[in-house]
């Protein structure tokens, strides 16, 4: 799987139960954003977003994976939960 992929992966939800359940825990993050600013939250989410993407394609080409990556926004959701 190539950059582009990787990144589109990461933003689809695939079935609306996800969709519902992703969008309730990013709204409940809002909270964290307020406490770290806009800016540092930006740069905490990119961060967190190149960690995550090259995490997966490292372990893809490691393990010699030709299967698809997991969809969602997931290394969002588990970065802010860390956070929390």
């Amino acid at each position: 799987p190539g950059p582009l992929s990787v990144a589109s992966y990461a933003l689809v939800l695939r079935s609306p139960a996800e969709l519902v359940f992703g969008a309730m825990l990013m709204y409940y993050f809002r909270s964290l954003e307020r406490q770290a600013g806009s800016s540092k939250f930006g740069a905490f989410s990119l961060a967190s977003l190149g960690i995550s993407t090259a995490l997966q394609l490292a372990i893809a080409r490691g393990l010699r994976v030709d299967r698809t990556l997991p969809s969602g926004p997931y290394w969002f959701i588990f970065s802010c939960f860390v956070q929390v």
